[in-house]
């Protein structure tokens, strides 16, 4: 990743009290169609004190697919779902701050920064740029295990080229899916030695 130019470091500053309120024991950076599928954060049970991550491009996406309600109701009423949650806890917090969803579930946004870019993705392509906050939120916070979500298969390639830790399901957090979001956890907690 390139060096934090002047300035760079004060989303992930924000981030980072976010993680120390919410006193996070692992972090999720969703991407825009893991949130289109999992509006609902009353089900985002990770099985431990959880901040999730998301990038302000995700919130920008979100609000474009509320606006397509003609094209897909959908995505519209779930977009709008999210982004309704997002301004609950916007009322009493300053979301680059944090806020508790529930008590073990905290939310947080972040601006991409061009310097959050690893080596092999492009910071002017948006997937790219919402994986690329994963990685920089992953190195900053080396004690606390971050997981990019995704759906999108050409994210996931892209992400596991550049080294992110990523779980590619639709819904992570469903009966069937559950067992292997935890596995797939447990190897960032518990990385192999070899």
């Amino acid at each position: 990743m390139a060096e934090a130019g002047r300035g760079s470091g004060a989303s992930l500053e924000a981030v980072a009290r976010a993680c120390e309120a919410a006193r996070a024991q692992l972090i999720l950076v969703p991407d825009t169609s893991v949130l289109l599928k999992n509006p609902d954060f009353s089900k985002w049970d990770a099985g431990m004190r959880t901040l999730i991550v998301i990038s302000t491009i995700v919130v920008g996406e979100l609000d474009n697919h509320k606006k397509q309600y003609d094209k897909r109701p959908d995505q519209a009423e779930a977009a709008g779902s999210v982004l309704a949650a997002l301004a609950s806890v916007a009322d009493k917090h300053v979301l680059a701050d944090g806020g508790p969803l529930t008590p073990e579930l905290w939310v947080a946004t972040t601006q991409f920064a061009e310097w959050m870019t690893p080596p092999g993705l492009n910071p002017k392509n948006p997937d790219h740029q919402i994986a690329s906050v994963a990685a920089a939120v992953s190195l900053q916070f080396r004690g606390v295990p971050c997981l990019l979500l995704t759906n999108d298969n050409a994210q996931a390639v892209a992400a596991s080229a550049a080294g992110i830790d990523h779980f590619r399901r639709p819904h992570p957090f469903v009966e069937g899916t559950i067992a292997d979001f935890r596995e797939a956890i447990s190897r960032i907690v518990l990385p192999a030695t070899d």
